[in-house]
């Protein structure tokens, strides 16, 4: 997780847990659980991130503190009352920080539950955050952005119309080797798909080179173990450079040159939180598909 580098100017620091954490106006959690997978107990890991909307700093109003009342609210859903399906979660965090607590502000959100005994995911997502699943070097689901128009997502909050029920409900088969990932839009406006998909190829190829002789080592025959927190702070770090980098082409300025017709260059400063997971076969008592959550 890295703040924008207007925050950062001003001193602002991310707080990086294993389980949930911020940056700026974005926040994520992590649930994991090393209980035995069956059919009444499917899910092995649940995921997700949100993106508070900043303009409410106009107003007097921290949106970081919904965001990061909702990412904590889905997580005590899942830990505390056992919720498992991504839109009960949703729906549960929703009531407890908008309608109980009554917090102020707004924010996109993206949930994620893997279903280890059927290698399945289900996901929710509301807004312009998302879900982005690899296999190899490429891109094999990506959640379509939710926006009223260019530049105003969708997004749950104290004054908005929009509600859980109308975020979009997807699933999809996974296999071992895939890379799962949770974002905010400081990722996907900076970085491409097709790079975002490069990057990760890196850690996840079958070959590897001996740095030595130059010779070319398949994975099976090293004890390549496939870092998920090193993988989210490289994604992370790359969506930040771009950011920053005035003369770069990325999505974002692609896509409001053609909005506002006119050339724009350069990438779109903004908090910036990236959540990975590895699925692989764990063998215990029988086979099964686990993943490993890490954020950044």
């Amino acid at each position: 997780a890295v703040p924008s580098a207007e925050k950062l100017r001003l001193g602002a620091k991310s707080v990086i847990r294993q389980n949930n954490g911020y940056a700026g106006e974005d926040s994520y959690f992590v649930y994991s659980t090393n209980e035995e997978i069956n059919d009444e107990n499917p899910i092995s890991c649940v995921m997700g991130v949100a993106d508070g909307v900043g303009m409410w700093k106009k107003e007097g109003v921290d949106a970081g503190k919904y965001s990061r009342h909702l990412m904590h609210s889905a997580r005590a859903a899942v830990t505390e009352a056992n919720l498992r399906s991504p839109f009960k979660i949703l729906s549960d965090a929703y009531q407890k920080t908008t309608l109980v607590d009554r917090m102020k502000g707004s924010c996109t959100a993206c949930i994620m539950a893997l279903d280890s005994m059927n290698a399945s995911i289900e996901a929710v997502n509301i807004g312009d955050s998302g879900i982005i699943v690899i296999r190899g070097s490429s891109v094999v689901f990506r959640s379509p952005e939710q926006e009223h128009f260019f530049g105003c997502p969708y997004q749950l909050g104290h004054n908005s119309s929009t509600l859980p029920d109308q975020a979009q409900r997807v699933y999809i088969d996974v296999e071992p080797g895939d890379v799962i990932l949770l974002a905010s839009d400081g990722l996907f406006d900076n970085v491409s798909d097709r790079m975002i998909a490069s990057l990760v190829s890196k850690y996840t190829s079958p070959i590897m080179f001996d740095h030595i002789t130059g010779m070319q080592i398949p994975m099976q025959h090293t004890t390549r173990k496939i870092n998920v927190t090193e993988m989210a702070r490289m994604l992370a770090g790359h969506a930040y450079y771009n950011s920053i980098n005035k003369e770069k082409d990325t999505p974002w300025s692609l896509a409001a040159s053609q909005e506002w017709d006119m050339p724009i260059n350069g990438g779109k400063v903004d908090d910036i939180v990236v959540v990975v997971g590895y699925v692989e076969v764990i063998e215990n008592e029988k086979s099964k598909e686990h993943e490993e959550g890490a954020p950044s």
